[in-house]
């Protein structure tokens, strides 16, 4: 009977001892459950925060995007004017280079010409100077004509009038001579 009685106590106390593991058990599962809900809802709240922030970096991601393809565009559109722009300093580069070019030519047309104009007025009044000497000559062969003319003309007359001095000579020495005798 002792045997059973301690054995009675003991198995008692065993199940008093399991009785409070239960309870213990009960109550840690509880506080457990109560920890999981509390981490659960810890967890929720910070998902929630972070998919909150999630959604603010993609609409910031999305502004950021759409900034940078509105900032892209307009460097397109810079680059194109620029390009247009050095196109157009090419071209009138280009312009100024032929137009420099052309000048270069015609100067030099210029010179050729000037060159061959002073060459035609040295031949021109080389021409009107021998034209000149020319007329002059004709002139000079034309007075010397005339004077020749004219010198034959006196002669002509001198040989007149000598013959009519000598015809009136004669007549004087004879009407001399007829006084005299």
């Amino acid at each position: 009977r002792n045997l059973n009685a301690t054995l009675v106590k003991k198995v008692e106390k065993k199940r008093s001892e399991v009785s409070v593991l239960k309870e213990d058990l009960t109550n840690t599962n509880k506080l457990m459950e109560e920890t999981s809900r509390d981490r659960e809802d810890m967890y929720e709240s910070r998902i929630a925060t972070l998919e909150q922030q999630l959604n603010m970096s993609k609409d910031r991601y999305a502004r950021l995007e759409q900034e940078c393809t509105e900032r892209n565009s307009e460097l397109v559109e810079k680059e194109n004017e620029l390009n247009e722009a050095r196109n157009r300093d090419s071209e009138k580069d280009a312009k100024i280079e032929n137009l420099y070019k052309q000048i270069e030519e015609l100067e030099k047309q210029a010179e050729i010409r000037f060159e061959e104009g002073k060459k035609a007025t040295k031949t021109m009044e080389t021409r009107k100077l021998q034209e000149l000497v020319a007329e002059r000559a004709t002139a000079a062969n034309d007075y010397e004509r005339r004077i020749k003319a004219m010198q034959e003309q006196l002669r002509h007359q001198a040989d007149r009038h000598n013959a009519d001095i000598e015809d009136t000579r004669r007549r004087n020495e004879k009407k001399l001579e007829a006084m005299k005798e």
